[in-house]
C-alpha cells in the first residue's frame, strides 16, 4: 500500500487532501502540532478502512520534524507522496515585524519543507519514483506588503520546488505546486475539496504529461 504524508493538517486543505487519497486507496500520515486534533482524524480514517496514524510536529522545529519522520517510516514506512501544506497567515508589514519574527515563519513557510524533503528523497531515489507536492499561493507571484513573511515564504517554496523539480524530475521524482489566490472556503472558488482534486490530478499525471504548477485563481 502507497503511503501519502501530510504535513499541516487542518480542516481545509490538509483534511481534503487526506480524504481525497483515502479515497483512492492510500494510506495516510496526518502531521500537525494539534496533538489531539490528530489523533481524531486518524481515528476517523481508521473507522472508515483507511490505515491512518496522527504525528505530532511543528513545521518551524526542524528536529520535531525529523524525529516524526522517523517515526513515520518506523510505524507506516516509506512516504510515497509528500504533500507540504504549512504556512503562518499573519499579517505584516515590512515595518511591523521584527528580524526575528520574519524569520520564524520564513521556518515554516520554507524551511519544514525543505527538511521535509531532505527526509524523504534518498528512498523516492532508491524507487526510481515518487510525488512531492506543495500548497503555494498567489503571493508567490504577487506579493502583498501586508503580508511580508508570507508573500516571501510563498516566493521560497515556489523556488524550491521548481529547483526540486528541475533536479529530480529526470530521477522518476514528480514535483509541482497548487498555487492559491484566495481565502479558502467551502462553496467557493477556492473550496478545499476542490483544490484536494488539483493535487489528485497532479499526482495522477502520467510523467510525459507533469505539471510543475497549477494556479487556481
Amino acid at each position: 500500500m502507497s503511503l501519502c504524508t501530510i504535513i499541516g493538517v487542518g480542516p481545509g486543505i490538509g483534511l481534503s487532501v487526506a480524504k481525497k487519497f483515502a479515497r483512492e486507496g492510500f494510506d495516510i500520515a496526518l502531521v500537525s502540532r494539534d496533538e489531539e486534533k490528530m489523533k481524531k482524524y486518524a481515528r476517523e480514517f481508521t473507522l472508515k478502512g483507511t490505515k491512518a496514524r496522527g504525528f505530532t510536529a511543528d513545521a518551524g522545529y526542524f528536529d520535531s520534524l525529523r524525529m516524526t519522520f522517523s517515526q513515520i517510516e518506523s510505524w507506516m514506512g516509506h512516504t510515497d507522496v509528500l504533500v507540504y501544506n504549512t504556512a503562518i497567515v499573519a499579517k505584516s508589514s515590512p515595518t511591523s515585524i521584527t528580524g526575528e519574527e520574519f524569520m520564524a515563519e520564513l521556518q515554516a513557510d520554507i524551511g519544514g519543507a525543505f527538511v521535509a524533503v531532505q527526509q524523504i528523497l534518498p528512498s523516492m531515489e532508491r524507487k526510481g519514483n515518487g510525488t512531492l507536492l506543495f500548497t503555494g499561493g498567489g503571493f508567490a507571484h504577487d506579493p502583498s506588503p501586508r503580508f511580508t513573511a508570507l508573500s516571501a515564504g510563498k516566493a521560497g517554496l515556489w523556488n524550491l520546488c521548481m529547483n526540486l523539480a528541475k533536479e529530480y524530475e529526470p530521477k522518476g521524482i514528480h514535483v509541482a505546486t497548487v498555487s492559491v489566490y484566495g481565502k479558502v472556503a467551502p462553496n467557493t472558488a477556492y473550496d478545499p475539496d476542490k483544490i484536494a482534486g488539483e493535487f489528485w490530478r497532479l499526482y495522477s499525471q502520467p510523467k510525459e504529461e507533469w505539471e510543475r504548477e497549477i494556479h487556481i485563481r
